[in-house]
Parts: C-alpha cells; structure tokens; sequence
C-alpha cells in the first residue's frame, strides 16, 4: 500500500467533523443507555422495595412519587428512544462524511 496523500486544510477539516460525529455518536448512545436503564432497572426496583437507601439511610419514598412510576419511567423511556434516534442521525452523518478518506489513500477496506 502507498503511502498516504498530502493532509490538506480541507482533509484536516473533513477528518474532524468525522471525529466530531463520532465523538457524539459516543455520547449520545451512553446518555441513552443511561435512561434505558434508570427506566428498565432502577426505577422498578425502587418502587418495588418502596425506599432509598441514601448513606445507609432507609428513608421512605414519597407517596407522589410511588403514584407516578409510570410517568416516570414512560419519560426515561422518551428519553432514551430520543437519544438513540440522535446518536442514529448522528452515525449517518458520519459515515456520509467519511468519503474523504479516498482523497488520502489510493485504496480502502470496509
């Protein structure tokens, strides 16, 4: 394989709006995964034991919040499909702006 072509102003560019979109494609999928598992895992488990435990405190949930576990885990829900879509916007940015590597190299695999 030959060596790589000369790194222009405009490659320099394209290479970091590509590390950018990948950086927040990143981000993105971690707060996503975040909110499906406050809304899967922990939001469930807390109602069903009907406390926090806070520095080796049990202290009682209010009734308020135990009424509300459906909207509560309805909106971490949300929370996470709009992350998801956004981290999925943001990966077909990235990969349609990927198309300056064959301006540096001769040939590449994917």
């Amino acid at each position: 394989m030959q060596d790589p072509a000369f790194i222009t102003t405009e490659l320099w560019n394209s290479l970091g709006n590509t590390i950018l979109w990948l950086f927040l494609f990143v981000v993105t999928m971690i707060l996503g995964g975040i909110h499906f598992l406050l809304a899967h895992a922990l939001v469930p488990s807390i109602m069903l034991n009907g406390y926090l435990t806070l520095r080796g405190d049990a202290r009682e949930l209010p009734s308020f919040i135990k009424e509300k576990e459906k909207q509560i885990r309805g909106a971490l829900y949300l929370g996470s499909l709009f992350f998801v879509s956004v981290s999925i916007l943001c990966l077909v940015i990235m990969i349609s702006g990927i198309d300056f590597v064959a301006e540096l190299y001769d040939r590449w695999y994917i």
